[in-house]
């Protein structure tokens, strides 16, 4: 088991005024640094018995997650963190390895801040038990710490192209 979580958050700096040099560092330590441990520890993973890799993310990371005054130098990082995890998933797959994105949840640390509910320790034990239960697949989703993962927002269904004849039918309905 490989479990890698680097975190620099940069600032909240809007983006007309942001920290390009901040970025370049969120960019480095938590996709660069993260994806540099899993590529030199790979091989070793894939001769272990759980052969797991796992991604320490965030929710910040989900595009649907983005909200007014959103830190663009940390979610943006952990969301190329996410991407490149589905990749080596994908990659890693034939040699039996699985690839798994987990979220720490809200915890009171720099990013989280001193209200956040949980503490690092809380965090990391209920960390625990998904990725005991991560399974051999790619990880299509985010993870969360209570071991469920949230539902992809699928688009509504379609209707059935229209023709004369459901024209007709709907016109008979009616009547």
């Amino acid at each position: 088991l490989c479990c890698t979580g680097a975190v620099f958050g940069g600032n909240r700096s809007r983006f007309a005024e942001c920290d390009w040099a901040a970025w370049r560092t969120a960019l480095e330590v938590n996709l660069l640094g993260s994806m540099r441990v899993a590529l030199g520890l790979w091989k070793n993973v894939a001769r272990s018995d759980e052969k797991k890799i796992v991604f320490v993310s965030s929710r910040a990371g989900l595009p649907r997650e983005a909200r007014p005054a959103t830190s663009y130098i940390y979610a943006s990082s952990k969301a190329a963190l996410n991407s490149a995890a589905r990749a080596l998933a994908l990659d890693l797959a034939p040699e039996g390895v699985t690839v798994a994105i987990v979220n720490p949840g809200h915890v009171r640390t720099g990013i989280g801040g001193v209200h956040a509910p949980m503490s690092p320790a809380d965090s990391v034990s209920r960390m625990r038990d998904p990725i005991r239960a991560t399974t051999p697949r790619p990880p299509r989703m985010l993870t969360h710490l209570h071991g469920r993962a949230p539902q992809l927002r699928r688009p509504p269904p379609r209707d059935p192209p229209r023709t004369a004849a459901t024209r007709t039918r709907r016109l008979r309905t009616r009547a």
